[in-house]
């Protein structure tokens, strides 16, 4: 699978920052990024993932937040970030990709945003 990613799904990538790069928001959130890098010339948060089938990109949600949150913290550590990949191979050695553009990050950033709001509301209630 690694293989397969490499091949087709990472060309674009010419400089990596880190890989399992710890992030955290202030005391709100934590995580690692699998990898920071330069992707079509622009500051990239990459995710792999590993699926037993193709995924449609409305089933992956879950997976731009998670991209937006690790987008979110590396911007307050470490520096801007313009995009996300998602990276996903099948069992079957299917590749597919999923870009995450400017605009995609930043409205995914604000729904993770409100996300953790609510949560913390939720908190302050109980």
């Amino acid at each position: 699978m690694a293989h397969r990613v490499i091949e087709d799904g990472l060309g674009p990538l010419k400089t990596i920052f880190g890989s399992e790069v710890n992030l955290a928001y202030e005391d709100k959130w934590a995580g690692s990024t699998d990898l920071v890098g330069i992707f079509d010339d622009k500051p990239t948060i990459i995710d792999f993932k590993q699926s037993n089938k193709p995924k449609r990109e409305e089933w992956i949600e879950d997976y731009f937040y998670q991209i937006a949150a690790y987008s979110l913290a590396h911007k307050k550590q470490h520096g801007e970030i313009l995009q996300g990949f998602i990276a996903i191979c099948t069992k079957d050695l299917l590749f597919q990709g999923f870009k995450m553009d400017q605009s995609k990050l930043s409205e995914y950033e604000d729904k993770w945003f409100k996300k953790v709001e609510q949560y913390y509301s939720t908190l302050s209630t109980s």
